[in-house]
């Protein structure tokens, strides 16, 4: 879903789109997969207070991606602000409901800091613009699989059945801005998962 619509805003917009610079394999302590480094050119895409600040030329993410099944992380920056910020997203799967209590084996200080946020694709509401039937997981049945539509306590009843553990750690150095920009950051990162 994102890569077409990262296909479709560089097609449709002259300040929104996505830069591939490198798309290639690696191999690393985690395992075998696919890095990119890209160019997020957001435009008119974030809120007015950080475009009301930063000059046009500033407006872009840079992301590098580490995708190689059960473990991948993204890193984004923005070259203009640099070492003052920087989001890193690393994902775990593991076949079970949501059940480990630290997979990304943090500290007793990050254990204290960190804000755990399930999310149920087939329970929790989806706001109306974002709603697709094509993709409901309570409308779907898969024909390959047979599993499908999830309803009810599915959680419970399905099997097999998988979990995406993510950590979201920021960081965002810039005097009076700090709070406005996580917060966005936080809501922008649970929108993006359900």
């Amino acid at each position: 879903m994102v890569a077409e619509m990262s296909k479709e805003e560089t097609k449709n917009s002259t300040d929104a789109g996505v830069e591939i610079l490198k798309n290639e394999p690696f191999e690393n302590e985690h395992g075998k997969g696919q890095y990119t480094h890209k160019i997020y050119h957001v435009g008119s895409r974030l809120p007015r207070f950080i475009t009301a600040i930063v000059p046009s030329s500033a407006l872009k993410l840079e992301e590098e991606a580490w995708n190689g099944y059960p473990y991948c992380k993204t890193v984004l920056t923005n070259p203009f602000l640099g070492e003052r910020f920087k989001l890193t997203i690393t994902s775990r799967h593991f076949a079970d409901a949501g059940t480990q209590e630290n997979v990304h084996s943090l500290d007793e200080k990050q254990l204290k800091q960190r804000e755990v946020v399930y999310i149920d694709i087939a329970n929790d509401k989806v706001e109306e613009k974002d709603y697709s039937e094509k993709t409901d997981p309570t409308k779907f049945h898969s024909e390959l699989t047979g599993r499908g539509p999830f309803t009810g306590d599915w959680i419970k009843t399905t099997q097999p059945i998988m979990c995406c553990y993510k950590l979201v750690e920021m960081k965002f150095k810039v005097l009076g801005l700090e709070s406005a920009v996580e917060s966005f950051v936080g809501k922008v990162c649970r929108c993006a998962a359900e």
